[in-house]
């Protein structure tokens, strides 16, 4: 008898998988044996196929092992990773880790990722913001009043900021970068308190209000509270503004900022590539479009700098404080990271012999890298974990941390993301050469010949670009660095990023161009 498998891909393909049972006539010989038969009832088996995952081995042990690491630390119930391949919807990894009965271990007995829906929280803020800046209700720069960051919009029905006393008057983009409850939730109550019908439909829009078509079979509790609902109140449209009221999987919450840096193009999750047999490639699965389009660029365009400075956020706003971004302790200047904090206050009451209060917490993030042209997605959910500090429990402490040292893995695994951020530079470098033009060539020239030597001086390779080929020579040539050049006139691009520390054994390859 065949096994027939309970989930996961071996369920979803298990008819490409098992094969045919052959069928073989045999006759007894002396001894007890037996011996083959020819007959016409002979069957040949058939072998299963293969199935090729969209998984990557590096990838998939870099995100078991960041996630393991940080669920030890935390003692939290569960957590989940995903990694995904902005232009494809290819999953390149996806870790499902569950605390173990005796919490002595973490194994992959859950899918999380998928059938697990989840408070968002926060990192639910970016819907809210896409539907204002859609429907053309709010502007980035429009200043919102989040007074002293508490907020009644309903009878006894309280909203707070994180931040003790509020931020006062705060732009609305700068709102989003703290991550200001406040300010998100009087809007979209203001805004859409009159038909909240428009909101909704923009969600679903956005595919946050039905469960995900994927590859594999999966029971889906995902709850995205519609107008007219029993339990729609008040409340409802001022929590659901910033992700509470709620409950979605992170694959889906990936699926839609995979969607704003897919430039507004939302694909499916993929697993399985391609069903192989000995032949070679018998069934591939091409990448599946879910919407062309799930909002204008112009509104991907304005948001996307907010997102970025969630990570890298530290200018002063006004004389007082300072806009700090709520992940910016993941910020490297090896590559850019866009994203989104969520951190989930879970709060019940257990009846036992004695009635007791719980308190546990929910920290995500989610966001995409490098900025300029995203290659991966990617989320991060550290599920019900107790904080014992009241201070380590937020998204940008708890699991930022895991989506920066899986974004530094995936970096240094796959060239195209280096080359996209040089790429990048490149461009950037020929913008303000050309936007130089005007002025004396040599003050230019001598310049940044005097920038080059002082960033040798400290140890850190130099930026190269508009440099001409003699420069180039007179600035390394008693330097450490060795270099291997192609072209003529100036360069145009280096293969080793500016601000790196110097490696000797590390050949820098530029190109020049006329």
């Amino acid at each position: 008898d065949s096994i027939i498998p309970k989930n996961g891909i071996e369920k979803a393909f298990n008819h490409y998988l098992q094969g045919t049972s052959g069928r073989e006539m045999i006759q007894p010989i002396s001894g007890g044996y037996y011996v083959s038969k020819r007959s016409e009832q002979n069957i040949l088996p058939v072998s299963g196929k293969d199935v090729v995952t969209t998984i990557n081995i590096e990838f998939q042990d870099a995100a078991e092992s960041s996630l393991r690491e940080r669920l030890m630390e935390t003692k939290a119930l569960w957590g989940t990773v995903i990694l995904m391949e902005v232009e494809t919807g290819e999953i390149k990894a996806i870790a499902n880790l569950h605390r173990s009965k005796d919490s002595t271990a973490y194994t992959d007995s859950r899918n999380h990722a998928i059938v697990s829906e989840i408070v968002p929280g926060s990192t639910f803020k970016l819907a809210s913001y896409i539907s204002l800046l859609e429907d053309g209700l709010i502007n980035l720069t429009d200043t919102v009043d989040t007074k002293n960051g508490v907020v009644s919009l309903v009878e006894d029905f309280k909203i707070r900021d994180t931040k003790r006393g509020g931020y006062g008057k705060i732009s609305f983009g700068d709102a989003f970068v703290v991550s200001s409850n406040v300010a998100v939730s009087k809007v979209i109550n203001e805004q859409y308190k009159s038909d909240p019908n428009k909101f909704y439909n923009n969600l679903k829009k956005y595919h946050l209000t039905d469960p995900l078509e994927l590859q594999l079979p999966y029971k889906s509790s995902m709850i995205v509270r519609k107008p007219g609902d029993k339990l729609w109140s008040g409340t409802t449209l001022p929590s659901m503004s910033y992700g509470y009221e709620m409950h979605i999987s992170p694959l889906q919450i990936l699926n839609f900022y995979n969607a704003i840096a897919n430039n507004g193009k939302m694909v499916s999750p993929k697993l399985v590539s391609a069903i192989k047999d000995e032949t070679g490639v018998i069934k591939s699965f091409p990448t599946n479009v879910l919407s062309e389009r799930i909002c204008s660029e112009e509104t991907i365009k304005s948001i996307t700098p907010y997102l970025e400075q969630v990570v890298s956020n530290q200018r002063e706003n006004w004389t007082t404080d300072i806009i700090n971004g709520t992940a910016k302790n993941i910020f490297t200047t090896e590559y850019s990271i866009a994203g989104k904090t969520g951190t989930v206050k879970n709060e019940f009451w257990e009846w036992n012999k004695k009635t007791k209060y719980n308190r546990t917490y929910t920290a995500s993030f989610v966001g995409f890298f490098p900025v300029e042209k995203p290659k991966y997605s990617c989320i991060v959910v550290v599920h019900e974990f107790v904080d014992t500090t009241d201070n380590n429990h937020y998204g940008g402490v708890v699991a930022a941390p895991v989506f920066r040292d899986i974004a530094d893995k995936v970096f240094a695994f796959d060239s195209e993301v280096e080359h996209r951020v040089l790429n990048n530079e490149n461009s950037e470098n020929k913008e303000r050469i050309n936007s130089e033009v005007i002025k004396n060539e040599d003050e230019i020239t001598n310049n940044m010949i005097n920038e080059v030597q002082v960033d040798i001086k400290k140890g850190i390779v130099p930026n190269l670009m508009g440099l001409s080929l003699m420069d180039v020579l007179y600035v390394l040539e008693n330097s450490e660095i060795v270099f291997e050049f192609e072209g003529q006139g100036k360069v145009v691009s280096q293969s080793v990023k500016k601000g790196t520390e110097i490696d000797k054994s590390k050949i820098i390859k530029i190109s020049l161009s006329s």
